[in-house]
């Protein structure tokens, strides 16, 4: 009797020492200090039928409103991300990086900086840069146990309407894939494209919570 009663304390303190997730009935509330909501964005991330939530929040560290080039005072502070899954008693805090996007009055990309929107695909979180006549590029998270990982990244390079190069690199696959037009003479509507695939090896996918900045991930 006295071996099974051991057991059982064992096994009770095992599971009263188990951290437990914050949670909170708000998703609001676990945006942190000195940071604002930017967007919203709510989809069923792990399909259990219950809207899900990403925040994407914002820096207001007033030593980055700045005057830009036009003389126009500028938020130049960073933002970030928090994905909350929520079940009957409120949404758990499960993957976050609060200061890996640049601000969207950033200089240095031309006439704009690129502009971010979120899309939900299948569960895969994909984050989106559209630059114009420059091109675009995009992002695509899958989460693999506790963490947001990088899957899949895709960059269209551009001069207006035609097409330059088209890039695919597929992480799980392990491979690359490189389209150039090649024809000089294209306006837009007759690309002709040299297609180059390699192969390459990776020890673990990269995770949304270790970036430290989007605009420097590049492959």
């Amino acid at each position: 009797m006295t071996h099974y009663l051991r057991i059982f304390l064992i096994v009770v303190l095992v599971a009263s020492c188990r951290p437990t997730k914050l949670q909170h009935k708000n998703a609001l509330q676990f945006i942190p200090e000195n940071y604002v909501l930017y967007q919203k964005l709510n989809a069923d991330l792990n399909y259990d039928g219950i809207l899900d939530c990403i925040l994407i929040i914002k820096n207001t560290n007033p030593e980055y409103i700045v005057v830009n080039s036009f003389d126009k005072t500028v938020d130049r502070n960073r933002r970030g991300i928090l994905i909350l899954f929520k079940n009957k008693k409120g949404y758990q805090l499960i993957d976050k990086n609060i200061n890996c996007f640049y601000s969207e009055n950033e200089e240095g990309y031309g006439y704009y900086a690129p502009q971010l929107t979120l899309e939900v695909d299948k569960g895969d979180i994909i984050f989106n840069f559209e630059h114009g006549k420059y091109g675009n590029w995009n992002y695509r998270f899958r989460r693999f146990n506790t963490s947001y990982q990088l899957i899949r990244y895709e960059n269209t390079s551009s001069n207006g309407p035609k097409i330059n190069s088209e890039v695919t690199v597929d992480f799980l696959a392990k491979q690359k894939k490189i389209k150039t037009n090649i024809n000089e003479d294209d306006e837009g509507n007759n690309p002709i494209f040299k297609e180059t695939i390699t192969n390459f090896n990776i020890d673990q996918l990269v995770q949304l919570s270790t970036i430290k900045t989007f605009e420097n991930l590049q492959f």
